[in-house]
């Protein structure tokens, strides 16, 4: 019988794979593991069937010099393309070598791809949080009438960051603000996790803050998809306080900037919300302000004159109505000391027959005539049927106490 070493067993298979595949074929997979070591990028992709088990599954690599060329190509696509979890269809080159067997070498990525099946994605989030009615819910509070105490969720080196800030700060109204920053990824692998431990932070000190806000820099749609994660989602819809999100440009939306309080397109935009906010009540205050006082002057003079009108008149009746008052008040005062001096002296009377009473009904006065009080477990017997039987007894007389032990026969 014929038989093969493994090595020609492998040139064979090598010559099969160079048959077929002699030029680079596209491919459809998800990526299941993703690392970055040198600049090479190793990953393994797999197939599933629509019940979720995998059905094949592969190696693929990224070789530096490929890889700088799509990221030069792609720009910050490129990174969300190759993220863990995500769908892509990539040009590979299908090789077997003797030694090191079969792989995959990406020549290319079609993001386009990727981005449909983000789309699908940011589908389904929004339906789970529309059906855990979940989706207007943070959009149901109400901001404070004045807005102080900021905090941030971003990238402290994030250039959307800083633009917030500075924005802020420099409102040309000269309002002042308190912000603090909680850090979290905004792009990446991370950003679910640190996004939601963010959150959470700041709910443990929710009384502390009147808003949060979520900033970054804008990009292309797939750099936004992690902001369409439903925990991201989720934990913004969830917030006690509002939250006002600025994280995409004008053609980009997120579901977290859905589900959020409110959404505008920038960071700088959102330092913008928050003064207009703060000057729309300053506004509100003075067109107040403004209107109290031509009421209050209009009000003055009306009651100045008034007030000459009915001076004049009580000067006449305060000289005839205190000559009459004088005359009743005499009266009065007459008949209050009378009946006071009766009343004091039936209320002398009165307190004497009480002390007299009290003194003869103290208990220990009364026990002074051969009375006793009587006592079990501590509480005072009043009727023969409350005693218990072969229960020791207490008898109380003139501050003396005596225990009488009845036995049974």
């Amino acid at each position: 019988m014929k038989h093969l070493t493994l090595y020609e067993l492998h040139q064979f298979i090598q010559r099969v794979f160079y048959l077929n595949f002699e030029e680079s074929v596209w491919i459809e997979a998800e990526i299941s593991e993703s690392r970055v070591h040198s600049g090479h990028v190793y990953m393994t992709i797999i197939d599933k069937n629509p019940a979720g088990q995998i059905m094949a599954k592969a190696s693929a690599t990224l070789w530096r010099n490929k890889a700088a060329a799509l990221k030069h190509k792609y720009g910050a696509a490129f990174e969300q393309v190759i993220k863990t979890g995500n769908k892509v269809k990539m040009l590979c080159q299908v090789e077997f070598h003797p030694q090191y067997g079969y792989s995959l070498q990406v020549q290319d990525f079609d993001p386009a791809y990727t981005e449909g099946y983000l789309f699908l994605e940011k589908k389904k989030t929004i339906e789970r949080l529309q059906k855990e009615q979940l989706f207007d819910r943070n959009k149901s509070l109400q901001l404070p009438l004045v807005i102080e105490k900021i905090a941030v969720i971003s990238s402290a080196s994030a250039a959307g960051f800083q633009d917030f800030v500075h924005q802020l700060e420099q409102n040309v109204h000269g309002y002042r603000f308190s912000w603090e920053l909680f850090p979290s990824a905004m792009q990446g692998s991370k950003v679910e996790e640190q996004f939601q431990q963010a959150i959470r932070a700041i709910e443990d000190r929710q009384d502390e803050f009147d808003v949060i806000v979520v900033v970054r820099g804008g990009g292309a749609s797939v750099d936004l998809s992690d902001f369409d994660l439903y925990g991201v989602a989720a934990s913004v819809a969830k917030s006690p306080l509002p939250v006002i999100t600025g994280i995409g440009h004008e053609r980009d939306e997120s579901v977290t900037g859905m589900v959020a309080f409110a959404q505008v397109k920038t960071p700088t935009a959102a330092a913008e919300m928050i003064v207009d906010h703060n000057l729309h009540f300053e506004t509100d205050i003075q067109h107040t302000f403004r209107a109290i006082r031509e009421r209050a002057q209009l009000q003055v003079q009306n009651s100045r004159r008034q007030i000459q009108h009915a001076e004049l008149s009580i000067h006449h009746r305060i000289q005839s109505r205190t000559s009459q008052e004088k005359f009743e008040l005499e009266k009065q005062m007459a008949r209050i000391r009378t009946g006071a001096t009766q009343v004091i002296h039936q209320e002398k009377l009165n307190v004497q027959h009480l002390r007299m009473w009290i003194v003869e009904n103290n208990p220990y006065r009364i026990m002074q005539r051969g009375y006793a009080m009587v006592f079990q477990d501590h509480q005072r017997i009043r009727e023969l049927d409350q005693l218990e039987a072969d229960q020791p007894i207490q008898l109380v007389m003139n501050h003396q106490k005596i225990t009488v032990h009845e036995r049974s026969e």
